[in-house]
Parts: structure tokens; sequence; C-alpha cells
């Protein structure tokens, strides 16, 4: 798949830009995660965030998500305000992997990437970090919220391992 996906990397920006056909435009979303990182992949994905399909969107994220995460490369310089759209989402996958990528975007602390997320987008981060059940649905959440907070790294896992999210909520909240 990776061989075939790096020799069209130029179709699959071109049907995810174009392609009135949203089946088309989620296989060109997950392709082009399979292509080497380049300028103009990051650009057609961070597109595509904000495209009318639920599926193409979840596949945009995952695959900047996976970029975001490549060892050896700089940080992906990409507007935030599309993924913390997502996080207002009525979708769950919009709403999941909005805060994955943001939780990405906030590992350098960022002072004014912190500062729009208290300003936009507090109130459903702390929604997010509140849901009950799978811990693993809540921690991108919580660790934004910690970040938000200005908790060091250890003090926001040992309260992220004692499921003490009330405690990282009312630091945000501050």
């Amino acid at each position: 798949m990776r061989a075939y996906a790096r020799a069209r990397e130029a179709d699959f920006i071109r049907v995810l830009r174009h392609a009135s056909d949203p089946r088309q435009r989620r296989v060109a979303s997950t392709f082009l995660g399979y292509v080497p990182r380049s300028a103009t992949q990051v650009k057609a994905l961070a597109q595509a965030v904000t495209d009318p399909d639920d599926e193409v969107r979840n596949n945009a994220v995952r695959a900047l998500s996976v970029l975001s995460a490549a060892r050896n490369t700089g940080p992906l310089l990409i507007d935030p305000q599309p993924f913390i759209a997502l996080l207002f989402s009525g979708k769950w996958t919009d709403r999941n992997k909005g805060s994955m990528f943001l939780a990405r975007l906030t590992e350098r602390r960022d002072p004014a990437l912190l500062t729009a997320l208290r300003e936009q987008a507090l109130q459903p981060l702390i929604e997010g970090a509140s849901w009950s059940g799978d811990p693993g649905h809540t921690g991108a959440f919580l660790v934004i919220l910690g970040r938000i907070a200005g908790l060091p790294d250890d003090k926001l896992q040992q309260l992220m391992d004692r499921r003490d999210s009330a405690a990282i909520i009312e630091a945000a909240k501050r």
C-alpha cells in the first residue's frame, strides 16, 4: 500500500481537493497518509479537516497525527483553528481526533496556542475530560487542560494515573 501511495501523491491530493464523491476523498485521505511527509501533503490533509464528510475528516486528522509523531522531523506548521472547531462537533470521531491532534500540538506548550485553547475551547475540553467510562477517551482532553493550567508533565501524569480529572479541570479553570 505504501509503495502504491508513494507513486501517486499528486493524484491523491487532486482527488482529495476536487472529487465530488466522498468515497473517493475517503480513499485519498487514507492513502495520502502513506506518502513521505511533504508540505503539499500536509496542506492537503489540513484542508481536508474541514471536509463535509466525517470519514474524510477522521482519516485526514489521523494521518496528520501520525505525520506529527514522525521521528527526526520538525513540528508541523499548521493552523490549529480547524482542530479547535472539531472539539465543538456533534460527532465523536471529530472530537476524539481533534483532541488527540491538539494534544500533540500542545507538546511544545506554545503560549499562543494554549491561550487560544483556553479562550476558545475550554468548555468542550472540560466536557470531554469529564466523560466517564474509558479513560482513553478522556486522556487527550485532560492532557490539553493540564497544559493550559501549566501543570508540569510529571504532575499531570500523576493526576491522570490517579484518575483525578477534577483536579486537572479545576487547575485549567483558574
